[in-house]
């Protein structure tokens, strides 16, 4: 994948605009995700900020398998800052206790290279590293970057 120039994954016109949606989603594994989730094997646990008007957040929590519909855990409101470097082609989100991540920005996608987050905690899933499945971020005026891959650069399905 090759970095974005500055405005080159943006809205129509080249203009980046604020994010509106930043998702990102972790893979579980399945003894894991029978015994805590209840879940069946390829199971993942999603996790998506909305921004439903300027400045207003929400974050919704899912849980899904291989092949079924995400199923919704909680959805609460939160508040969210998301800051866009432009020189580096990065963004950083920080939601408070809710998520802390920082994306790369590519002309293809958007990698996750940092994701911090205690909702896999809160499931009761064991401590530990969790593999980021993928992320994306969505800009106003239809600028999507997405889908990505995780820190491992490999793809997201």
């Amino acid at each position: 994948m090759k970095r974005a120039d500055a405005g080159s994954t943006a809205a129509p016109g080249g203009a980046k605009t604020r994010p509106t949606r930043v998702s990102l989603r972790w893979r579980v594994g399945d003894v894991a995700a029978e015994r805590v989730l209840g879940a069946g094997s390829g199971a993942h646990v999603g996790l998506e900020l909305i921004e439903s008007e300027p400045g207003r957040w929400r974050a919704e929590s899912t849980v899904m398998t291989d092949g079924s519909d995400p199923r919704p855990i909680r959805s609460d409101r939160t508040e969210a800052r998301c800051v866009l470097d432009r020189g580096r082609g990065l963004l950083h989100v920080d939601a408070g206790t809710t998520l802390r991540a920082t994306f790369e920005l590519l002309e293809d996608g958007a990698v996750v290279l940092y994701a911090l987050t205690p909702l896999l905690a809160e499931l009761g899933l064991r401590g530990g590293r969790y593999e980021i499945a993928g992320g994306e971020v969505e800009f106003a005026a239809n600028g999507t970057v997405g889908p990505g891959s995780g820190p491992n650069g490999g793809p997201v399905g």
